[in-house]
């Protein structure tokens, strides 16, 4: 289906990173629970789309996951989760790897108007799209920006108190 799509980024950009930490791994199930209870997401709209996992001294772990939520016909605002471990295995009781952590975390507002009729291609309903962009729906996607940046710092705030609550290794 043909599509005019608008991007917006979130003005923040967080990154995490995090240095020994224990069983860093259980970190990943996390952000999934913080994506659905504090961002409100539902589990359905989780994509893994990377996954990779490389063996050896260090094992690597690499993880794209990107989340959406749909805010009415058109939009949605998207987080996209680009997420790098690196585990060193240790003989301690509970504690089976230490390793380093880092985390990319992106939103986007996208809006999505079709063009299926000769009347959505034409360059009437370009003006008229443009119109209703400017006057009509531009406060909506204002809030729906402001959603984006709200979610982004919940999530962001979630992880580190995740994080600050792991045991400190040395």
């Amino acid at each position: 289906m043909a599509r005019i799509r608008v991007e917006d980024e979130c003005e923040i950009l967080p990154r995490i990173t995090a240095k020994n930490v224990p069983n860093p791994h259980s970190v990943y199930p996390e952000i999934k629970e913080i994506l659905i209870s504090r961002c409100k997401l539902n589990p359905s709209r989780l994509n893994e789309r990377v996954y990779e996992h490389t063996k050896g001294e260090p094992e690597k772990i690499h993880i794209f996951l990107e989340a959406w939520k749909n805010k009415d016909k058109y939009t949605r605002i998207l987080y996209e989760l680009d997420i790098d471990i690196v585990l060193h295995p240790v003989n301690k009781p509970n504690i089976k790897f230490v390793g380093d952590i880092d985390i990319e975390i992106k939103g986007t507002v996208e809006t999505n108007y079709p063009q299926k009729t000769a009347l959505q291609k034409s360059i009437v309903w370009d003006a008229f799209r443009a119109f209703y962009e400017k006057a009509l729906y531009g406060d909506l996607r204002e809030e729906y920006m402001e959603d984006c940046k709200k979610y982004v710092i919940r999530l962001r705030d979630g992880i580190q108190g995740f994080l600050d609550l792991l045991p400190k290794m040395t």
